[in-house]
């Protein structure tokens, strides 16, 4: 069921195993695609991974899966929260590269 994998996923996310955690809220999402918990915890965890990897296309993904999500549950709160950090955490790994390739610091 979706909420079990979901739950699984949340679970290996707190054990820091982000891909498994990914897995199973695609899987989640492969059989209840409008269940917006599962999409923000993915988003959550492909921001994780995306950051730490610096990986574009996890970051990309992760704006998509806050987006739908917020998109199918626009009172769900903490998506919001969370989707608020993506965007400044995200925002500042960009000023911080900028700067760094023009030796310009405000």
């Amino acid at each position: 069921c979706a909420i079990t994998l979901n739950n699984l996923g949340s679970i290996y996310y707190l054990n820091g195993k982000y891909d498994k955690a990914i897995g199973n809220y695609r899987h989640a999402l492969d059989i209840c695609p409008t269940f917006a918990d599962a999409l923000s915890n993915m988003a959550i965890s492909l921001h994780k991974v995306g950051m730490d990897d610096d990986d574009e296309t996890q970051i990309n993904e992760a704006t998509s899966c806050f987006e739908k999500a917020l998109e199918l549950r626009p009172d769900f709160g903490i998506a919001w929260a969370n989707f608020a950090l993506h965007k400044f955490e995200k925002n500042r790994e960009e000023r911080t590269s900028f700067h760094e390739k023009t030796n310009l610091f405000i």
